[in-house]
This record gives structure tokens, sequence and C-alpha cells, in this order.
């Protein structure tokens, strides 16, 4: 039944659906914690980590997070102890925690490793390139994230390819290499679209809006400027018709 309730929770928070994901995950881990530490209690808090870190209420999303890795740390599942330590890890990059947020990459990135997986190394390096351009060491997170996409374009994983490159282009605009930027854009709106990633398209369009302005195409700052309001519109018209799924299922 536990599990049954995981299950649904989880598929309410890929819907949107997010007050009846955390009914049942939270009536799971009610009945989980009654028994031994168990794999499922750990999917359980993670799942519940996840979703209120989509809400923004990061204090708990840590809370549920460290509790998957102490469980998992007790069972002694390595791969999973690495998830949890992606998982924290993202909730601190959010809060700009940024030592704290790295030690915990490089902990993930270390037990993939040993476990020779190759697409979570490849999850860990842009992590932690991502951070690193964050606080402005650019020399060290363009050869992470260069390391990233090899990686990502040898495993085929397109929308992981695709965020890496979105993070290389932003760096290569730091750095003023414009045209290098430009070509990356281009390559990561292409592969957006063709994905349907609207939430990727969002950020790919407000990174050549700042790119044309610093290069002075004022036009092409305009025209990628009015694409991001129409991305923009159909995500909140994506959010309404979730808001309003939520109400009709209370």
């Amino acid at each position: 039944m536990a599990v049954i309730q995981i299950n649904l929770g989880i598929l309410y928070r890929q819907k949107g659906l997010y007050e009846k994901s955390l009914q049942y995950l939270l009536s799971a881990s009610a009945v989980l914690e009654k028994a031994e530490p168990s794999p499922n209690l750990a999917t359980c808090y993670n799942a519940i980590g996840n979703l209120y870190g989509k809400l923004g209420e990061h204090s708990s999303a840590l809370d549920y997070h460290y509790k998957a890795l102490a469980v998992r740390r007790k069972l002694n599942f390595k791969s999973s102890m690495s998830s949890s330590y992606n998982n924290i890890g993202n909730v601190y990059l959010t809060l700009n925690q940024f030592d704290s947020a790295l030690n915990n990459f490089q902990k993930s990135l270390a037990l993939k490793r040993e476990l020779s997986d190759l697409g979570g190394q490849g999850i860990s390096l842009n992590n932690i390139g991502e951070l690193l351009i964050k606080t402005g060491k650019l020399r060290e997170a363009e050869g992470l994230l260069k390391q990233a996409l090899n990686i990502r374009l040898q495993t085929k994983e397109k929308v992981g390819a695709l965020i890496t490159r979105t993070n290389l282009a932003h760096l290569y605009m730091l750095k003023g290499n414009l045209d290098e930027a430009e070509r990356e854009l281009k390559r990561c709106e292409e592969m957006s679209s063709s994905l349907g990633l609207v939430d990727q398209l969002k950020e790919v369009y407000e990174l050549q809006v700042k790119l044309n302005e610093s290069s002075g195409n004022l036009d092409k700052a305009l025209y990628y400027s009015q694409q991001l309001l129409v991305v923009k519109d159909s995500l909140l018209n994506r959010e309404k018709a979730q808001s309003l799924a939520e109400m009709q299922t209370r």
C-alpha cells in the first residue's frame, strides 16, 4: 500500500498537483517509519525532499534529503547515497551556500566514480561546473563542463547534453567569447525546441537577450525578448492549468 502511495505521490508531483502529492507521500512515510529502514522509506523521503524543493521550501527539502541519506547510509546503498548527496548539493546551490553545495557534489562524484557510473559522473561534473561559474572560477568550470558534455554525448543523454551546453554558453558569455557563445546558444535553441523543453528554452532566450545586448545587436535582442515573452506566457498558462487541476481534485 505504501509503495502505491509513493508512486501516486510522485505522479501527482510530476503533474504539478503538489498538495495531493504531499498528502500521499506523507501518508506513505508514516506507514514505512513504523518498520525497519528500507529502500522504499528512502525513496519516499527523497520524493518529499524533491517536492519541497519544487515548492521553494528549502529547509524542509534539506531535512528530507538528509533523512533519505541516513537511511541509504544504513543500508549501504552507494548509488542511492550518491543521488542524495547530489540532491542536497542542489538545494545548497539554490541557497547560494556554495561550500556546502560543492562538498556534497564532490561526495556524489566520488561515489559515481567508485561505481563506474558514467551517466552519474556527467551529472556531478555539470553541477560542479555550474557552481564554479557562479563563484567566478571560469577556467575550472570550463574544463569540468567539457568533461560533462563529452560523457553526455557518449551516453546519448540529450537533455543532459543540452543543459551542459547551456552552461557552457553562459560561461563563454562571461569570458567575452561572444561568437562561441552565440554558436552554442543557437544549438541549444534548436535542441530545446526539438525536445519540447519550454523551461530550458526560456533559459536559452534569456541568455540570447543578454548576449545580443552585450554585442550591440539590439534588433536580435528585441526579437529574443519577444520570444521570451511567448515562452513565459506558455509557462504561466501551464501553471494555471495545474492550479485548476489541483482545485478540481480536492
